[in-house]
């Protein structure tokens, strides 16, 4: 089966709505699988997108507008049609410098992971995706 969206239209419907009003902000899951979740988020310019630590990968594609991601302690730009992949376990913001929309996808394993489970060394683990953000391996800035 496919699902297919416009997203130009489903970000001004966004941006007509009361919520969108009433807080500068606006989110809607598009796609609910058992292992993936796509949401599409609009922020007027100056809002600020908090996500907790997930256990799975997570990526954020700027849709339209400019947005500034903060990973890990450090700043990266994200302009419109630039994705970002985020490691497990890293805690994001994405900040609006200008109206902005962005998709966040979450993928699960499924495996569920032991609390006390050990974790090798950032060091020995193998790199994620060339252009992940990582603590021990900078996304080169735009």
């Amino acid at each position: 089966m496919l699902s297919h969206f416009d997203l130009k239209a489903e970000v001004e419907r966004m941006r007509h709505g009361r919520i969108w009003d009433r807080t500068g902000h606006s989110s809607k899951t598009i796609a609910k699988e058992p292992r993936l979740r796509v949401l599409l988020n609009v922020l007027r310019g100056g809002e600020k997108f908090h996500e907790r630590t997930l256990e799975d990968r997570v990526t954020v594609h700027a849709v339209s507008g400019r947005l500034r991601l903060q990973v890990a302690g450090r700043s990266y730009p994200l302009p419109s049609g630039h994705l970002a992949v985020i490691e497990p376990g890293a805690e994001f913001v994405a900040e609006a410098l200008e109206d902005s929309s962005f998709l966040l996808s979450i993928s699960w394993s499924g495996l569920p992971v032991p609390p006390q489970a050990p974790q090798p060394p950032r060091e020995a683990r193998a790199p994620a995706h060339p252009f992940a953000f990582s603590p021990t391996r900078p996304w080169k800035r735009l």
